[in-house]
């Protein structure tokens, strides 16, 4: 008996003829693209040894190839992390593999209902950390000063390089509504970064377009909605108030001490 039978033979009986039917389909997709990856045949023998030396990476691959090219749904996408987790999981328990590669691999969340106003802090570090590719440090100072400030949208349009010191940001565009922050060192560090590789030389405002002009509202909450979605977290609204909220909770409520571990996680 080769290893999936095995598998197969060991949750058989604990699941519906659906869902294990379910989870056959699933790993099927799953060894053909690893074996695609190789070069090989999907129904070739050495099949197995590629699904024992896969790695973390691999198996993040597959996740992002079923959204991508499978145009898989949230539920069809957790669907599949369940399967993997699920075979990944007992080939350790059972000493096929030495390290559980699949045990970090994290469903997505979607947020539907209204009445979910915030992110827990876990899902903010998760955002932070996967927030990658092109105008990624622009992205992500976006989004923790959504979080870490509880800004608006207009507070960051209307943001100017002057209004950004050593130790302190300002927001505001009028002068009685004008409110000063202290600058934490995640914050400080990704400023630098900005200013040193981002930012348009000679621009008055902080966030611009790559001919130098200020970014549009639209273009803030298309940012939004893009960098939460590609860390599979799915929202029905606007995604800067939902950040807006999620910043006014947290660091209201006794956590602002653990700032610098919350944005750089």
């Amino acid at each position: 008996m080769n290893i999936l039978e095995s598998f197969y033979s060991n949750i058989k009986n604990n699941l519906s003829v659906e869902s294990f039917n379910g989870y056959k389909y699933d790993l099927k997709c799953l060894i053909r693209f690893l074996c695609e990856r190789e070069g090989m045949d999907a129904n070739d023998t050495d099949c197995e040894r590629i699904i024992l030396q896969a790695n973390e990476a691999d198996l993040y691959a597959f996740i992002v190839y079923a959204r991508e090219n499978l145009h898989n749904g949230v539920d069809a996408l957790n669907r599949k992390i369940s399967s993997v987790r699920k075979l990944y999981d007992f080939l350790y328990e059972n000493n096929y593999i030495k390290k559980n590669v699949a045990r970090n691999i994290r469903k997505f969340i979607t947020v539907k209902d209204s009445s979910r106003n915030i992110l827990s802090m876990q899902e903010c570090q998760y955002l932070i950390k996967n927030i990658n590719g092109r105008n990624a440090t622009r992205d992500r100072l976006i989004v923790m000063m959504f979080l870490y400030y509880s800004v608006n949208v207009n507070d960051l349009l209307h943001l100017k390089t002057e209004d950004i010191s050593e130790n302190s940001i300002t927001f505001g565009s009028y002068c009685d509504n004008r409110k000063t922050y202290k600058k934490n060192d995640a914050l400080k560090s990704i400023l630098n970064d900005f200013f040193s590789s981002c930012h348009i030389p000679g621009s008055s405002n902080v966030f611009t377009t790559s001919t130098g002009k200020p970014l549009s509202r639209r273009s803030i909450q298309h940012i939004t909605a893009k960098r939460l979605n590609e860390a599979g977290i799915y929202v029905n609204g606007d995604t800067t108030q939902l950040l807006r909220r999620t910043g006014l909770k947290i660091f209201s409520t006794g956590q602002k001490g653990s700032a610098d571990k919350f944005v750089l996680a």
